[in-house]
């Protein structure tokens, strides 16, 4: 995850080694022993930790990240992109739930 969003980082500024960490990923994904890729444990861990932190700018950091890392997924059933749009539904709705209008700090976890 950490790769993904450095990736997503360097990309916003222009840089080239967005390029280079999205390779290095995919390459971690096809020696993986346990047959899981990477890249897709990256977006997902992005869009978890985008639902735990209160921090607006995390938050909308953190969604980037997932949403360029969807974009080099190989996803031909749809799942990353059903579960990005879901959890980007959870984001919006905790902070509109955690605005002073309204005045619940919930978590996630507690969603």
């Amino acid at each position: 995850a950490a790769l993904l969003f450095a990736a997503s980082r360097a990309y916003k500024h222009g840089d080239i080694t967005a390029d280079l960490c999205i390779r290095q990923i995919k390459q971690q994904s096809s020696k993986d022993s346990n047959g899981q890729l990477r890249l897709q444990d990256a977006v997902q861990d992005c869009l978890e930790a985008a639902l735990h932190t209160f921090n607006k700018e995390a938050q909308t950091a953190l969604l980037t990240a997932a949403s360029y890392g969807k974009l080099f997924c190989d996803d031909p059933d749809g799942y990353i992109s059903d579960m990005f749009v879901e959890r980007c539904r959870w984001v919006r709705i905790l902070h509109n739930i955690r605005q002073p209008e309204v005045g619940i700090p919930l978590t996630f976890s507690q969603f």
